[in-house]
């Protein structure tokens, strides 16, 4: 029996992915990590912070200016969303009174920050939406690791079984389904990778038809 929904954030509630891959990808130019940007696009999305400091670090070297370059990145992508807001996904904010009209309770997991998060929420007229929220600086391994979804699920009284996540990247698929949580891909700026497929409950390529695929397995 499902009983909540966890979603991610960035690439899944909101359109804000392709503005921070836009931006990394003007500051990156003349870095180390120029010519792997896709790659490591790939490795740190859905991470905390001090996880993809610690990655491009290992990567590149303790010199490799990554502070520096994402302090630019936030810079270049907070103007840019504060003049024109941030943008929802396909089928948001709609698809949150669907899924509560069902019965099931509704968070948010990501891995940004607790004041970006709420800064994104209160823009988009959405702050009351979700029952829960779980923010990057809440556990000290960010995901792929499953502890952010598995302090959620403790949090709001439900089973890992009982829980759906959705999500857009690599690594928040395996962080959820290392949780033990059926997982929800809705690809986004990432290729969806071969080890993927076998692992999810459902890929689809909008939110809409979540509910009903919900209402479905509930009966």
């Amino acid at each position: 029996m499902i009983r909540a929904v966890l979603f991610d954030m960035d690439g899944t509630v909101f359109d804000s992915e392709k503005i921070y891959c836009a931006a990394l990808a003007k500051v990156a130019k003349g870095s180390k990590m120029e010519e792997e940007l896709a790659e490591v696009l790939l490795a740190i999305s859905g991470r905390n912070r001090a996880d993809i400091y610690a990655y491009l670090h290992a990567r590149y070297g303790e010199d490799f200016p990554a502070e520096e370059i994402f302090a630019k990145r936030d810079a270049m992508m907070m103007k840019q969303i504060d003049a024109e807001g941030v943008p929802f996904k396909p089928g948001f904010p709609e698809v949150f009174e669907r899924l509560k009209k069902q019965g099931l309770s509704v968070a948010l997991v990501t891995s940004t920050h607790r004041e970006r998060v709420n800064k994104y929420l209160q823009m988009s007229g959405i702050e009351n939406a979700f029952d829960y929220i779980k923010t990057g600086e809440s556990v000290a391994h960010s995901k792929p690791a499953p502890d952010i979804f598995l302090l959620t699920a403790e949090a709001m009284g439900f089973a890992p079984e009982e829980c759906v996540v959705v999500e857009d990247s690599r690594n928040g698929v395996l962080s959820g389904v290392s949780a033990g949580m059926r997982v929800v891909l809705i690809p986004d700026m990432q290729p969806v990778t071969p080890d993927l497929p076998p692992v999810l409950w459902q890929c689809i390529p909008t939110v809409e038809s979540l509910p009903e695929l919900i209402q479905k397995e509930n009966e």
